[in-house]
């Protein structure tokens, strides 16, 4: 759901007041399309081993450049 709302460009819908922002009344009148919840799973698993194989490659990374520094 939130890379689906990410997607939605939500900015489009906010007020021209002094402070933008999104009233509850717009976002309730909003229409969220959503796949099965089975192809969400699958996409959700995906985008988690994703996200967790970026995150170790990060940790590397950072191994990496401390070890570099401590060498140098």
């Amino acid at each position: 759901m939130a890379y689906k709302l990410k997607l939605m460009n939500l900015k489009q819908y906010q007020g021209q007041s002094a402070q933008p922002g999104l009233s509850v009344n717009t976002l309730s009148n909003i229409k969220v399309n959503l796949p099965k919840l089975i192809i969400q799973k699958k996409v959700f698993n995906i985008l988690n081993l994703l996200d967790s194989k970026i995150e170790l490659n990060n940790k590397i990374n950072a191994e990496l450049e401390s070890m570099a520094k401590n060498y140098l």
